[in-house]
């Protein structure tokens, strides 16, 4: 019957739901010491890429290997954002304070500060992937995705809109974290790559058809 077919579309569709499930809870299990938590980002957008996109490999080797591959400057990516957000909530919390003690002048210098949380946000979104597909410097690699960002303020919106809903998901229902992380990131993955190709070249684009046909000497 075609229904025990494991090609069968609804037997793919339950691959993905466990693989997705199994892919969050590597994400969360190397969370974990905070210190890594770009790299495990960057990992999870490489497992969904090849595993999830492109059928290529299971989903743990996907995720270690891009865990292991991307490691040091995911690291020092996320060192840098980590650093940057003490510092902005700091601020944040101390005007907020400020002008509840009954200076209310200093409460409203508390927006830019909540503003560059913002900004930061949107960078967290963006670099993690383009770490994920792109070998480049860490400076190279802010700027690209400043870039970006500025050039797609639609696909930005959009990315925001995914992650504040993830957020709220997991929020609403703790137990979604085991799967909601895949998810947010196959639905960003889903638009990230066709904005990453309006920038390849056709040289480029035929090494990424060839990189992701199973079997094919380019995959790796």
């Amino acid at each position: 019957m075609n229904f025990l077919n494991v090609d069968n579309p609804f037997f793919s569709f339950i691959s993905k739901i466990i693989n997705l499930i199994l892919l969050s809870l590597y994400w969360l299990m190397c969370c974990i010491p905070i210190f890594t938590i770009g790299a495990s980002t960057t990992a999870l957008y490489y497992a969904v890429q090849k595993n999830i996109n492109h059928d290529l490999g299971s989903a743990t080797q996907q995720f270690f290997r891009g865990f292991k591959e991307n490691f040091k400057q995911s690291t020092v990516v996320w060192l840098i954002l980590f650093a940057l957000c003490l510092l902005f909530s700091f601020d944040m919390t101390f005007f907020t304070n400020y002008g509840n003690d009954g200076h209310p002048l200093m409460y409203y210098l508390r927006y830019p500060f909540i503003a560059l949380l913002v900004i930061e946000g949107i960078y967290f979104i963006y670099l993690f992937p383009y770490l994920a597909r792109f070998k480049n410097t860490v400076k190279n690699t802010f700027i690209n995705s400043t870039l970006l960002i500025i050039r797609h303020p639609g696909k930005t919106l959009l990315f925001m809109l995914f992650l504040a809903t993830a957020c709220f998901l997991v929020w609403l229902l703790p137990i979604t974290i085991i799967i909601i992380p895949g998810i947010y990131m196959w639905q960003v993955s889903n638009f990230m790559e066709k904005i990453y190709l309006k920038y390849m070249s056709d040289e480029d684009k035929d090494f990424e058809r060839r990189r992701y046909t199973p079997g094919d000497p380019h995959e790796d």
